[in-house]
């Protein structure tokens, strides 16, 4: 099922790309995986869809993921730095993993990159070392529990970098205390979109990114003003799972430019 998911993005979007073959290699060794998620990036005019998410969520195979995943990463022709992964895997305690997500967003050159994403639960030892790593104080505001979601980007240049997400839950939002906390920190436009929204996740690059995952996706589409993304959207691609991502900023403007979308 997911080859058929993952070959049938690649002929809608036509991709092309020498990683492809190893990245569906992975896919075909990845019989316990949870989901495949296919991805799109809409950059001003660019689009870039050749990005794809593999879900590890069964606990009994996550040494396993994760020894499949390295051996990858060692059959890409790339100047990987392994440096912050080491860091990260020299503490890690994989029972208080809840998943793993490993991905690829390939392009032209040096700037395609693999992406390892660990969540986390009741682990404050990593916490604390991402968000040192991370070096940027805004986040901790909105980490409300014990638990985050990061990501590590490694650049076939061998750049590196980690990426923390907060994620939210409807549930959270029914506590008036954290309501009120979140009210004060997202603009008016950002945060009402959060109600038509099973969950969101908040990560930050220089600019707030919020990403929505809606209860009904066609009709939170609607909200999206972008001519490209709804040249190239097929409302095929819609199942359970999708999830729109969009920078605060142009949300107050009311000028959409930069979106992903992940199904």
């Amino acid at each position: 099922m997911f080859l058929e998911k993952f070959r049938k993005h690649v002929d809608y979007f036509n991709l092309t790309h020498p990683d492809l073959e190893k990245f569906e290699e992975i896919l075909k060794i990845s019989e316990d995986a949870y989901f495949l998620e296919c991805s799109g990036k809409i950059s001003g005019s660019g689009i870039f869809a050749n990005r794809f998410n593999i879900y590890y969520t069964n606990k009994n195979y996550f040494k396993k993921n994760i020894k499949d995943i390295f051996v990858y990463l060692k059959n890409i022709d790339a100047d990987f730095d392994y440096s912050t992964l080491k860091q990260i895997f020299d503490i890690l305690d994989v029972s208080k993993l809840v998943k793993i997500i490993f991905g690829v967003d390939l392009r032209e050159g040096k700037d395609s990159r693999a992406k390892i994403y660990l969540d986390i639960r009741k682990y404050p030892e990593m916490i604390n070392l991402v968000l040192d790593l991370y070096k940027d104080e805004q986040i901790e505001k909105f980490i409300l529990k014990n638990s985050l979601m990061f990501c590590i980007d490694l650049f076939y240049d061998g750049r590196t970098r980690i990426k923390p997400y907060v994620k939210i839950s409807h549930r959270d939002l029914e506590n008036k205390i954290i309501r009120k906390h979140l009210e004060d920190l997202f603009s008016k436009k950002s945060f009402a979109l959060t109600n038509e929204c099973k969950e969101f996740h908040i990560s930050f690059k220089k600019d707030k990114i919020i990403h929505y995952k809606p209860y009904n996706p066609k009709k939170f589409i609607e909200h999206i003003d972008n001519r490209k993304f709804h040249e190239i959207w097929n409302n095929e691609f819609l199942d359970n799972h999708f999830i729109i991502s969009l920078l605060e900023k142009e949300i107050n403007e009311g000028n959409i430019r930069n979106l992903n979308f992940y199904y």
